[in-house]
């Protein structure tokens, strides 16, 4: 099988996958943008979750809080649209049959290190909103309980995952590059 055949063949292995991969990306970010601002909006859920959330005291819900815990937590949503097209130019280089090369590794490490940005804003907004919406202090004595969850530190594993796979797989790019140009 000569190089365009197995080509070919790559890309057809990979067109649905990648295809899907693009899919889930743009609909996430989609969903999550539509429940942050169904949460938002309805200012006797963010009343209730924040009372609920932060030991009971009363959340102030008014507008202008709200708009304002929106914008904030639009910050996040705008590093997954940073991330969505990082998917998309991933996923054009492995379409393009360009799996194993330096643009690749670089597509894959963009998205590590911005999954591990969203990871790390989405945390540190936590106390900033908690202070904006509820009169009672910010930081308590159950800190790490309140502002860092279970889901973060699989975020953290698996976006820092794959910065180190991008790495790997740039570095192993880089040298095959430099072996062809002596060959």
């Amino acid at each position: 099988m000569n190089d365009i055949d197995r080509q070919a063949a790559l890309r057809e292995r990979i067109v649905w996958p990648c295809r899907a991969i693009r899919a889930a990306a743009i609909g996430y970010a989609a969903w999550s943008l539509l429940r942050v601002g169904a949460f938002w909006a309805d200012a006797d859920l963010v009343a209730r979750a924040f009372s609920g959330w932060y030991g009971g005291e009363p959340a102030l819900a008014d507008g202008l809080r709200r708009a304002v815990g929106f914008g904030l937590s639009l910050s996040v949503w705008a590093l997954v649209i940073v991330g969505v097209v990082a998917v998309w130019r991933l996923t054009g280089h492995y379409l393009a049959g360009r799996v194993f090369s330096v643009d690749a590794s670089v597509a894959l490490k963009r998205i590590g290190q911005l999954g591990l940005a969203a990871a790390a804003l989405d945390i540190a907004l936590r106390p900033a909103i908690r202070a904006l919406m509820s009169p009672g202090p910010a930081l308590d004595p159950h800190f790490l309980a309140r502002w860092v969850r279970p889901e973060d530190l699989l975020y953290a594993a698996v976006f820092g995952a794959l910065w180190v796979l991008a790495h790997v797989l740039e570095s192993a790019a880089s040298l095959s590059d430099e072996v062809e140009q002596f060959v």
